[in-house]
């Protein structure tokens, strides 16, 4: 039956038409779950990440560093805000809050490339807001290796004494004459 439908008019005949009959499944078979995409979705453990949020006005970014699902939009709704960068100053300024950080990545939350930039050049020992240094790659020495042991079986050297040598008195000339004391001897008893 079609029928024409104009505005004010109800279009009970399609509602009433379309409607699904609730028919018994085949035998064998389990009943068919509408609602079981919808399961999924309330079941699913969401991936957490750290990432950049951007809040500016338009040319002039500024970012909020924040704990968000991995599948939500750039700037959607946010866990927790963690930090935030300011690419304008200069240098550039980087507020973190690392131990937040420290725990939401001992939750399992994953880094950006760029948050985890930031945090590695920020560490958590230096300025609580301090400005972005530039990394500039340091030469680490190579280790020095450790003296091996000495053998136990052998004998320990002899401890060499150091010879002390007092420096010769200047020669004086032959023309002066020092007095010099004579030796006294001792009185010896018989």
């Amino acid at each position: 039956m079609l029928s024409l439908v104009w505005p004010g008019a109800h279009a009970w005949p399609f509602i009433w038409t379309c409607a699904p009959e609730a028919t018994p499944p085949p035998a064998g078979k389990a009943p068919i779950d509408r609602n079981r995409a919808l399961d999924f979705e309330r079941n699913r453990i969401p991936v957490v990440m750290i990432r950049l949020a951007r809040v500016g006005a338009p040319k002039q970014p500024y970012y909020r560093i924040v704990v968000i699902e991995k599948d939500r939009a750039r700037n959607g709704r946010s866990i927790e805000v963690v930090g935030t960068y300011n690419p304008r100053t200069s240098p550039a300024t980087v507020d973190l809050k690392h131990e937040r950080i420290a725990y939401w990545r001992g939750q399992g939350a994953q880094l950006s490339p760029i948050v985890e930039k930031l945090v590695t050049k920020n560490p958590a020992g230096g300025p609580a807001a301090g400005p972005l240094k530039a990394s500039v790659p340091t030469p680490v020495p190579a280790p020095v290796p450790a003296p091996a042991p000495a053998p136990a079986a052998a004998p320990a050297p002899a401890p060499v004494e150091a010879v002390v040598e007092t420096p010769a008195a200047a020669p004086t000339p032959a023309s002066v004459e020092t007095p010099t004391a004579a030796p006294v001897e001792a009185p010896v008893e018989a």
